[in-house]
């Protein structure tokens, strides 16, 4: 949710602009298949981590 104001400082307000509008339309879409659910179990010397949904499908 960061990058269009990312790009707004970097790119200025047309790269702003762009990056915002782009998030609307498919930022869910990209947020779902970057999201991954995961639990850590155990000591802090030998922790287990255990992915529990890679992807979020709803």
């Amino acid at each position: 949710n960061n990058l269009p104001l990312a790009a707004l400082l970097v790119g200025g307000p047309a790269a702003g602009g762009a990056m915002f509008l782009l998030n609307k339309l498919i930022g869910d879409q990209v947020s779902r298949f970057a999201s991954v659910q995961y639990s850590i179990q155990g000591p802090w010397a030998d922790p287990k981590i255990t992915f529990d949904k890679p992807f979020d499908k709803n």
